[in-house]
């Protein structure tokens, strides 16, 4: 694995859901968090955002970024489902 793809898909934070969420639903970054509900990155067309409570019917609410390392940056920090992510232009 790259460095990129370490980022996106934290290898301790990988299981068989994640992988289907990155394979079946095209989301570009995908992981596991300490409270068991999930995360993942989803392009969108104009910005890019990191959406929490994944399931297998949609996400819970999405934080929107306008640039890329502002959203990999919080990607990072983020451990559960109430991490509030700073640096965001829109919330869904």
């Amino acid at each position: 694995m790259n460095n990129m793809e370490t980022v996106l898909f934290p290898p301790d934070r990988q299981d068989d859901f994640t992988d289907w969420l990155r394979d079946e639903c095209g989301y570009i970054g995908t992981k596991r968090l300490d409270d068991g509900s999930y995360a993942a990155i989803m392009p969108l067309i104009t910005t890019i955002a990191i959406a929490f409570d994944v399931d297998k019917t949609g996400y819970g609410a999405r934080y929107c970024f306008e640039d890329t390392a502002t959203c990999l940056a919080e990607w990072e920090q983020i451990t559960c489902r109430t991490y509030v992510p700073k640096g965001w232009i829109a919330k869904r």
